[in-house]
């Protein structure tokens, strides 16, 4: 229930952030949440859920509210040569594997710097 409601508030947070700082807030979100959170488990797969739920979100509210996201994805899937669905995937696979890069980097740096690795 915890990764759960660890993974609504970040991808609340990485939403509204991205909102007003685009794509660089996923993987800055995800190292502070990295960060905040110390405990290893699942940290990488929780953020890359997170990120992927927010910009779900995000792209869910751009085609409600804003414009044709299918348009959109028809044009870009037809200029690059493959099918309409493909960009609409690549949105939300992109910051999940940012979220978890991010996180592995935190955890790479808190393992290198721990007293007992050395």
């Amino acid at each position: 229930m915890r990764a759960l409601r660890d993974i609504v508030i970040v991808a609340a947070v990485m939403a509204i952030a991205t909102r007003f700082l685009g794509w660089w807030a996923v993987p800055i979100v995800a190292a502070l949440a990295a960060l905040w959170d110390r405990s290893a488990s699942a940290g990488a797969t929780k953020l890359a859920v997170a990120a992927a739920v927010a910009w779900g979100v995000l792209l869910l509210l751009q085609a409600v509210f804003g414009s044709s996201v299918t348009a959109l994805a028809r044009d870009v899937a037809t200029s690059l040569g493959v099918p309409a669905p493909v960009p609409i995937v690549l949105t939300i696979v992109l910051p999940a594997i940012l979220a978890a890069s991010a996180a592995g980097v935190v955890a790479g740096v808190r393992r290198w710097r721990s007293p007992a690795a050395n």
